[in-house]
This record gives C-alpha cells, sequence and structure tokens, in this order.
C-alpha cells in the first residue's frame, strides 16, 4: 500500500489532484493498492536482478482537513482513477513503484524472507 499526500478539488467536471503546496486548505491523501501479478527471482548467472510485475488495484482518497472531522476514504469512480493516476505518475512514480516491487517480492511465494535469508 502506498500513501501520497495531495490537494485535491472536485468539480462538475470530476477531480482535480495538485501537489499538496497547491492549495494548503484542500489537504488530501491518496493510498494506493496492488495486486501483484508476476515475480522473477534475480538470475544470478546473467546477473539480472529481480523484477516483477503488478497492478494497481484501487486508488482510495480522503480529505486530512475535512471541516467535521471525518477522515473517511473514498474509492475513486472509474472517471475520476485516471486523474490519480496521472499525478501519482507525474509525481511520485519511483516510490510508488518500489512500494509495489517490495510488497510484489514479499507476497510472491514469501520471496522477501528467502532474499533476506540469503543475505544474512
Amino acid at each position: 500500500m502506498y500513501f501520497a499526500d495531495c490537494s485535491f478539488q472536485w468539480t462538475k467536471d470530476g477531480l482535480t489532484i495538485l501537489p499538496p503546496a497547491a492549495d494548503p486548505d484542500c489537504h488530501g491523501e491518496l493510498r494506493v493498492t496492488f495486486t501483484p501479478t508476476s515475480y522473477y527471482a534475480a538470475e544470478r548467472d546473467t546477473g539480472q536482478g529481480a523484477d516483477f510485475d503488478a497492478r494497481i488495484h484501487r486508488i482510495e482518497i480522503r480529505d486530512a482537513n475535512h471541516p467535521d472531522g471525518t477522515t473517511g476514504w473514498k474509492i475513486l469512480s472509474p472517471r475520476d482513477k485516471p486523474v490519480a493516476e496521472a499525478y501519482l505518475d507525474a509525481n511520485h512514480r519511483d516510490e510508488m513503484w518500489d512500494q509495489a516491487f517490495a510488497e510484489t517480492e514479499e507476497w510472491w511465494f514469501g520471496a522477501a524472507d528467502e532474499h533476506a535469508r540469503r543475505a544474512a
């Protein structure tokens, strides 16, 4: 799961997401859940490092400054999800996919534990 701070607004045209400094009064947070699809172990004979495939399963948003104090997560609609994906790709791509890799490695047959044992 990956978390990213943002500023956002709901308009009649849908969701607008900007970096947090753009509008401190509309501070929010995105929560990204991944689905691992493949994990490829490192290949010692070729020197190829481990790799993975994963997809974004769900993106949720919450208003951290909501006046009534609610901080519940809202699943983004199919119309708004591409807006969030574009924001994440432009501002958080490397960190987000590093997290997806770590989760895929951990999920895929306990690969993270096996990797840790080999490194020890």
